[in-house]
């Protein structure tokens, strides 16, 4: 079963939502609390883990910033360091092989992004030159059809930049900060400002999977199950879309069978059942009732967080009538957090980096584990089937060696009767 988080329940709120401007009705099908019996949601102890910026957090975040800003390299050859926009197309025997081919693509020389060689190639080149590169796939390379293989990339060098110094003078013309000192505080409190909202959202998961654990539920409607199947489905086919494939082979490339794919939808949507049943039973146990004002006040956060000007650009984009959903979700949660008891914690930067690499390790860990066992059944298997392929062998020798004795009895009979028969001279 998988953990449903706020972070899910939010993104399935906001993507189906718009406002109805009316006090809101139940988000559920049936009284909640025919469907759900509530455990403790109020005085829930909860951590909540803040995460304290550093100045190497603060460093990185501007070196990002930096490098979005390129500036030109001036007319001479590319250099190691610089980013070249470039076209190319591979061609192997003649013919362009798939995904060999790009316009306009930005290669930062020392990124190692292409196969070995490829880099030093553009090295050299000047704007507007074009140049045949040749090279060899390496034997290891993943595309079988291209490993070891020879090919040819003719490249073209659009233009050729390169990422600016951070500076007094990168500061005043990229942002609106004053001097350079100004500009790191600023990244210091948009890190900080982060970090607490993530703390937050961290904060609500866990409020919302204490109450889920001790929930008990009846049969749910499958009506509101529903709902979340559609949901999900539009949202894969909508991924699909994005990266221009058809869902079908979408999903076979993420290793679902049309079985398996809709068994998924299925949880999923019982899971944000869940979710609602147990959002609507507190308000209702409560009885709190979400005023027009409040929807208005949600709907306007979500309009400024995702960049919309208006609530009718945000109606148009996500469609549906679902705001209900998305008010109840945030009116019901902080009610939780309201009457949480929350102890704060500042994370030692060290011991956040253990814990994340931990997690990874036990991620590593666990895969390997599964593919271990994957191969060891894959073992047992041929094992099977050679220890079948084993005993009909030797039943079929088994059934020859009693069919040749049974053959030559016959034979010595026969002999014995004809010369039986056989007149005397």
């Amino acid at each position: 079963m998988k953990k449903t988080t706020l972070a899910a329940v939010t993104s399935f709120c906001l993507l189906f939502s718009q406002t109805a401007m009316a006090d809101i009705p139940s988000v559920v099908s049936k009284p909640a609390d025919e469907v759900v019996t509530l455990g403790e949601y109020k005085g829930i102890e909860l951590t909540k883990e803040i995460a304290p910026v550093t100045d190497e957090d603060i460093e990185s975040m501007i070196e990002q910033n930096v490098a979005i800003t390129k500036e030109d390299a001036g007319d001479g050859p590319v250099e190691e360091g610089q980013i070249a926009k470039i076209d190319y197309e591979g061609k192997k025997d003649g013919v362009a092989f798939e995904g060999g081919t790009a316009e306009g693509y930005e290669l930062e020389i020392g990124s190692g992004t292409f196969i070995p060689g490829f880099e030093d190639g553009v090295i050299g080149m000047m704007k507007g030159e074009t140049k045949d590169i040749e090279l060899t796939f390496p034997e290891e390379y993943q595309n079988e059809d291209l490993a070891g293989q020879d090919v040819v990339f003719t490249v073209t060098v659009q233009s050729i930049s390169r990422t600016p110094e951070f500076s007094e003078d990168w500061v005043k013309n990229n942002t609106d900060a004053e001097s350079v000192d100004a500009y790191r505080e600023q990244i210091k409190a948009e890190l900080e400002a982060d970090a607490d909202t993530a703390a937050t959202l961290d904060l609500r998961n866990q409020a919302f999977q204490a109450i889920m654990e001790g929930c008990e539920f009846g049969e749910i409607p499958e009506e509101d199950i529903q709902f979340g199947v559609d949901y999900e489905k539009q949202s894969m086919e909508s991924m699909a879309a994005y990266y221009g494939m058809e869902l079908k082979d979408m999903l076979e490339a993420m290793g679902y069978t049309e079985e398996s794919f809709e068994e998924e939808c299925h949880e999923y949507g019982e899971n944000q059942a869940k979710v609602f049943y147990i959002l609507q039973a507190i308000l209702d146990k409560e009885g709190i009732v979400i005023t027009d004002e409040e929807a208005e006040e949600v709907m306007a956060d979500y309009i400024e967080q995702y960049g919309f000007e208006t609530l009718d650009e945000l109606k148009e984009a996500v469609g549906g009538d679902q705001v209900d959903r998305a008010v109840v979700t945030e009116k019901a949660l902080q009610f939780i957090i309201d009457n949480a008891v929350i102890t704060e914690k500042v994370l030692d930067p060290a011991a956040a980096l253990a814990e994340v690499e931990a997690e990874e390790a036990e991620a590593e860990t666990e895969e390997a584990a599964a593919e271990t066992e994957e191969a060891a059944e894959e073992t047992a298997e041929t094992e099977d089937t050679a220890a079948e392929e084993t005993e009909e062998e030797t039943a079929a020798e088994d059934t020859a060696a009693g069919e040749a004795p049974a053959e030559e009895t016959a034979a010595e009979e026969t002999a014995a009767e004809e010369s039986t028969e056989k007149p005397a001279e």
